[in-house]
């Protein structure tokens, strides 16, 4: 303990990874960086009070569950005789998918005691361009009105920002051709809001 002491205040320490599977080759740079700062914000003490968590390598632990769309192949007689074989949703069955999130793409309150007693919530889906005209911009309320606003703004392969004299600029996305959906939740203060590709396209109360 006394030789480790030492060698920590000698001189700057070096922790090595060793990699449990190729992926994880990719995050030995993250580690090693968070690990030198919490150093460094420590002034290299003997014992730390910090320590390091990182979301990004190790994973947040958010899962969905969401519906699946199960489809059955039906044949309809034609009056000839033969047969047309068409799909449709099979609502005989009811199915769920469990899946992982992202933790660059889920955002949780992180004063949250829990997941459930989170009160402010971040989340963003990529898509593509038809069903964002799809899910988006032909989607109308019952008066016949537009459901979402702004969406004449939305160009998708590209993020909007507004630049010094209020004027939309653009730049380029690296999903190209894609629409970049995010929603922001505070039920705190009643909030939804929801951009697509940086650009407002609801905000309800």
């Amino acid at each position: 303990a006394m030789q480790s002491i030492a060698s920590m205040t000698a001189g700057r320490p070096f922790f090595g990874f060793r990699p449990g599977a190729s992926s994880d080759f990719a995050k030995i740079p993250i580690w090693q960086a968070g690990i030198d700062h919490i150093l460094d914000v420590s002034n290299y003490d003997s014992k730390q009070q910090l320590f390091f968590v990182d979301h990004t390598v190790t994973g947040l632990g958010v899962f969905e569950v969401v519906p699946q769309l199960p489809m059955r192949k039906v044949r309809l007689r034609k009056e000839n005789g033969e047969f047309d074989e068409v799909f449709k949703r099979d609502y005989r069955r009811g199915k769920v998918e469990i899946r992982h999130r992202h933790p660059l793409e889920v955002w949780v309150d992180p004063s949250a005691p829990s997941l459930q007693e989170a009160t402010k919530v971040y989340d963003e889906t990529v898509i593509s361009r038809s069903m964002w005209e799809q899910d988006y911009v032909q989607v109308k309320n019952p008066d016949g009105t537009p459901k979402y606003k702004n969406t004449d703004l939305v160009r998708p392969g590209f993020l909007a920002s507004l630049g010094e004299s209020d004027q939309i600029e653009y730049r380029d996305y690296d999903q190209k051709n894609k629409v970049c959906i995010s929603k922001f939740q505070d039920e705190d203060n009643d909030i939804l809001r929801k951009y697509a590709n940086g650009v407002l396209i609801y905000d309800g109360e």
